[in-house]
């Protein structure tokens, strides 16, 4: 028995600190997640070579269900690494945060792990650059319908709609979720995601129980010019959305309420995996029985812990106040 299975990309996060005029002179657009081809990331591997580079197994699925683990949940993580060096690394990572998976070095297939390039700007924003590599072809053949129908909830990264075998493998999940009873929670990942797949993330958006995302998002989904504006339409879509406001909390949206969370007031130096973390601690409360302001406390709390610190995740020596926090 499972309390969340995720499924989403499996990417190592490479992490480097940059200044501002590095991303001008890259031409990377600031604060967004682009996609990229393997030349590309050879170049940025090039350019960056000698630099200090934090690595770990992420992916925004990832990094919410590892976020939910440590705090005591029991979880699986379905997508698709290659038999490389990478592919070693995040499997072992995976692991090591006793996080059950269907991916193993003896069903790796030969190709390149996937690879996420985050560059941290001095006011702590991450912009991405990413290379799918094998994850791009995660697709309905790694999904484990077992351990989906043992789970409480179903967890779904939106950046899956990238990719035409992981969206129809998404879909599909969502079909053995509902015909299990299984509840469904997805992420809208990225605004220029939801705008540029817009269709198909409202594939994935129907019959949706839980949504994450931030304001940017919820603006670019709903196609409103206000956050007021945006909480109505999403209010018609699914019965429970839970969106971020960085420093300014969450706000906590159902059929009939609204609830205000506050945020946490700490110095932040990096913000990847923010959403992320906030997505894995309300998880985990819901999974517990706990309410639903509790679950939105707990996920500002975990998240404004991660932003505090570098990297995608909680760190071991903020993991036993987030646990005092959560009981």
């Amino acid at each position: 028995m499972f309390d969340i299975y995720g499924i989403g990309n499996a990417l190592v996060d490479a992490e480097v600190d940059v200044a501002e005029k590095t991303l001008a002179d890259l031409g990377i657009e600031k604060g967004l997640m682009a996609l990229i081809e393997e030349d590309r990331l050879k170049e940025l591997n090039a350019g960056f070579e000698g630099r200090q580079i934090r690595r770990a197994c992420g992916g925004s699925a990832a990094n919410t269900i590892i976020s939910s683990t440590m705090l005591g949940t029991q979880n699986y993580f379905s997508s698709k690494v290659a038999s490389d060096e990478m592919g070693r690394f995040y499997i072992k990572d995976l692991k090591d945060h006793e996080v059950s998976t269907n991916m193993s070095e003896d069903s790796a297939q030969a190709g390149t792990t996937g690879t996420c390039f985050v560059l941290i700007t001095p006011d702590a924003d991450r912009s991405m650059n990413t290379f799918l590599g094998i994850t791009s072809q995660f697709s309905i053949a790694d999904l484990n319908e077992t351990a989906l129908g043992e789970s409480k909830y179903l967890y779904i990264e939106g950046y899956l709609v990238c990719t035409k075998p992981s969206l129809e493998a998404a879909l599909k999940a969502k079909e053995i979720a509902k015909a299990k009873g299984v509840k469904t929670a997805l992420s809208l990942s990225d605004p220029s995601i939801v705008e540029f797949f817009y269709d198909d993330m409202s594939k994935l958006v129907a019959e949706t129980d839980i949504i994450f995302c931030n304001k940017d998002e919820a603006l670019a989904f709903t196609k409103t010019a206000d956050l007021s504006s945006a909480v109505s339409e999403l209010r018609k879509l699914v019965p429970l959305c839970a969106i971020t406001l960085g420093a300014d909390g969450a706000l906590i949206v159902t059929k009939s309420e609204q609830l205000s969370i506050s945020g946490f007031d700490v110095k932040a130096v990096d913000t990847t995996g923010a959403g992320d973390s906030f997505a894995g601690g309300f998880l985990a409360a819901l999974a517990k029985g706990q309410s639903l302001e509790e679950a939105g406390k707990l996920g500002c709390y975990i998240s404004s812990r991660v932003v505090s610190t570098f990297g995608p995740r909680l760190q071991e020596k903020h993991l036993s106040e987030v646990i005092s926090f959560s009981s």
